[in-house]
């Protein structure tokens, strides 16, 4: 048991030993040591990325269906009669994400409380 004790009290002292000579520099308490940080940059960019849960903008590249030929044409609405995207089906998908992101919190916190699996022994939440 002393073996131990004195095990951790080295095991101690060489981590305060450490931390004390890590390289890092501290500013003194009068504020003449240590560096001073860069300045925060003023200016953020600002964002262009895609909004969740929105259609995709066509872009600046987008050809107008009326630059192609007639084939591509017909061929570009049976595509879009066949695939049904619109706000319906984008807010559909919103929803299951939602259900299942819900469920899954559910149990995160079932599982985190120690509550997970208790209903095979007859107890309900």
């Amino acid at each position: 048991m002393r073996a131990w004790s004195v095990l951790g009290k080295a095991a101690l002292l060489a981590f305060l030993a450490a931390a004390a000579i890590d390289g890092t520099h501290r500013a003194a308490a009068d504020g003449t040591g240590g560096e001073t940080p860069p300045p925060p940059d003023d200016e953020v960019e600002p964002w262009d990325g895609h909004v969740p849960n929105t259609p995709y903008d066509d872009g600046p590249d987008a050809i107008p269906i009326t630059e192609v030929s007639p084939g591509e044409q017909a061929a570009i609405h049976e595509m879009g009669e066949r695939s049904d995207v619109g706000a319906s089906t984008h807010a559909a998908w919103s929803a299951a994400v939602h259900s299942i992101a819900a469920e899954a919190a559910v149990q995160r916190a079932a599982h985190q409380s120690g509550t997970a699996g208790l209903e095979s022994v007859g107890v309900e939440p």
